[in-house]
């Protein structure tokens, strides 16, 4: 899940929060704390023209490496740089997650998102 978040003193927000639900075959949520987990963090943006009445092709902008040692940790993708966009455009994306697990290989999810703020 990602969500608008605000980590500063001002009124605006500030970037995306990412949090990851680990769960088991069964649905059960997965605690752990003081484990080293890879993930891979790739931020993707896609415009939609509504004069030309279509979405462009998706855009990689970012991607991170990031190690958290629990299930507890939140990523945090700044919204910097990516927000500038051309007049009449809506910048759509997504955020793709990639865990990386040494014994049961990688694990991926994504979320749809308008990437910035509205004015």
């Amino acid at each position: 899940m990602a969500f608008w978040k605000n980590w500063d003193a001002d009124l605006e927000k500030d970037g995306y929060e990412v949090h990851i639900l680990f769960e088991d075959t069964k649905g059960n949520w997965i605690h752990f704390s003081d484990i080293p987990v890879n993930i891979t963090v790739k931020l993707y943006i896609q415009y939609y023209d509504f004069d030309a009445g279509g979405w462009g092709e998706p855009e990689l902008l970012h991607t991170w490496d990031i190690t958290i040692t629990s299930s507890e940790d939140t990523i945090r993708i700044p919204f910097d740089g990516y927000c500038e966009r051309p007049e009449g455009f809506v910048p759509m994306g997504s955020i793709d997650v990639i865990v990386h697990t040494p014994e049961q290989g990688d694990f991926e999810g994504r979320t749809y998102a308008i990437l910035c703020p509205m004015d």
